[in-house]
């Protein structure tokens, strides 16, 4: 019998192999560190990094809403704002793979 803690790396690995199907969760994840690293209004150079970092995420997100999935983190990276350090926050972002949900219904997506 399979322990919780065996049971959820099973099922991470299946999203990870599900997701890198559609997706590439390096190029997710590299557009977030940029994102990242870019996220401050003080210095207005980095807004086109972070804009294009910005537009990898989207078409992910764009990649698995066809696919009929969703993720709560790349639609919070999605809707991240340059000037508004203080509302948008990575941390705040959660997992890509952790965030993974069915869309059943677009009209409800959250």
């Amino acid at each position: 019998m399979k322990s919780i803690t065996e049971k959820a790396v099973v099922e991470r690995k299946k999203a990870v192999e599900l997701l890198s199907s559609i997706v590439s969760l390096e190029a997710i994840t590299g557009a977030a560190t940029t994102m990242a690293k870019c996220h401050n209004p003080r210095f207005s150079s980095n807004r086109g990094q972070f804009a294009a970092a910005q537009k990898v995420v989207d078409a992910a997100r764009d990649a698995l809403r066809k696919a009929g999935l969703g993720s709560k983190a790349l639609n919070y990276l999605s809707g991240m704002n340059f000037n508004r350090l203080d509302r948008d926050n990575l941390a705040h972002a959660g997992d890509v793979v952790e965030g993974i949900y069915a869309i059943v219904d677009a009209r409800e997506e959250v």
